[in-house]
């Protein structure tokens, strides 16, 4: 009975998610989706994507499956964005099943219902891009370790570590910023005090993803490494440097933007701010059963802000709220298990104020959100020169 509950319950969770997803449709917009776009259906047509394509067409992961979705379906809104929609929804799942095996079945149902609204998810869900399908698959790696972790079969263990590190090598392909969960499984690995033999089935997963990418890349440019060179090379610097990506403020206080940006960017929310708190009476109340959730969220954070773009000098991440996307699970997690706690002032006074909140303002930073709108103009301006076949348009 409580499983058919649970099933009925999940349901309407993603009912009420594709809803606000469809209903807040986004489509592609005015930066690296171009770019995907482009590169995918450059591989649609059988080319390779032009040299100087930037990053984007180096995402394996991501171009490709796009690639397949255009052979069939052509270059449209639906083929670009269905991948991302679908994936998602998945996410939802994932958060149930993760909260599930972590904490509880309440506190897995709570979360993926805050997945479904969660403003910068439900914008992003319908536009081409790289976020959200790589912190998909970087999450389903944790979910995998975890669930490997609590397994009493060794054969059985080692398999499920495999897929791990498939699932993280996947994340890789379509974001390398992904590798960041490498931090993780650090603090895992320092708190609990021991790295299991088993572990190398993790690294050989991931090693069969990566090996996908130095082949191709050893058979196109000849330099396998060739990804890895683009990112660290002085072009790429440049370009981040000379467009403002890092949109931080002067030292030392800008190298504390991401904890202002992160109470501060309406596709966010108010989420941080309750997240935070969540953390807090975690760590005071010395809860367990959250580390593997604070090991994943605190050193990515911590990184983003400090860390640097590059492995051979040091260039701030750029402080864009796309790269929390890594950590949008745990802190949902954190929260959902604060907010199932059985202390009275929890469940009768923060729970329902704090959802309510939340429910409130996020579905109105959504409606308000200019991302929904960046190429309204240029669809506008298409559909007046179709009109005009044949015509000279000069441009700047």
């Amino acid at each position: 009975m409580a499983k058919n509950k649970n099933l009925f319950l999940m349901i309407l969770i993603l009912a009420f998610a594709l809803t606000l997803r469809l209903l807040f449709f986004t489509g592609i917009d005015s930066s690296d989706s171009i770019g995907y776009v482009k590169a995918a259906s450059d591989i649609a047509k059988g080319m390779q994507p032009e040299e100087g394509a930037g990053v984007g067409a180096l995402r394996l992961g991501i171009v490709y499956p796009v690639s397949v979705l255009y052979s069939l379906f052509g270059v449209n809104e639906i083929s670009s964005n269905i991948l991302v929609l679908l994936i998602s929804l998945c996410f939802i799942v994932l958060l149930y099943k993760l909260g599930k095996l972590v904490f509880s079945q309440r506190a897995g149902l709570l979360a993926a219902f805050l997945m479904g609204f969660f403003p910068f998810d439900v914008v992003n869900s319908t536009r081409l891009n790289t976020d959200i399908t790589s912190a998909f698959f970087a999450a389903l790696c944790v979910y995998l370790f975890l669930k490997s972790e609590k397994s009493e079969n060794t054969i059985k263990s080692k398999i499920i570590y495999l897929f791990s590190g498939l699932s993280l090598g996947i994340a890789y392909l379509i974001k390398e910023t992904s590798l960041l969960m490498g931090l993780f499984f650090a603090a895992y690995a320092i708190y609990n005090k021991k790295i299991k033999i088993s572990y190398i089935f993790i690294v050989l997963g991931f090693a069969l993803m990566f090996s996908i990418e130095i082949l191709y890349f050893l058979k196109l440019t000849g330099d396998q490494f060739y990804r890895y060179s683009y990112i660290n090379s002085d072009y790429a610097a440049r370009i981040v440097i000379e467009n403002k990506m890092q949109g931080r403020s002067d030292f030392p206080a800008g190298l504390f933007h991401y904890f202002y940006m992160v109470f501060s960017d309406k596709l966010l929310g108010l989420f941080y701010i309750f997240i935070f708190i969540a953390i807090m009476y975690c760590l005071i109340n010395r809860k367990k059963e959250a580390y593997p959730m604070l090991f994943w969220f605190i050193p990515i954070l911590l990184y983003l802000n400090f860390g640097s773009l590059s492995l051979t000098k040091y260039i701030l991440v750029p402080t864009s709220i796309r790269f929390l996307s890594l950590i949008t699970a745990p802190g949902l997690l954190l929260l959902s298990f604060f907010l199932t706690q059985n202390e009275t002032l929890i469940k009768r006074v923060l729970k329902p104020g704090i959802m309510i909140l939340l429910l409130a303002t996020s579905t109105g930073y959504v409606y308000i959100s200019r991302d929904r709108f960046f190429l309204d103009e240029e669809k506008e301006s298409y559909q007046y020169l179709s009109l005009h076949p044949g015509r000279q348009v000069y441009t700047d």
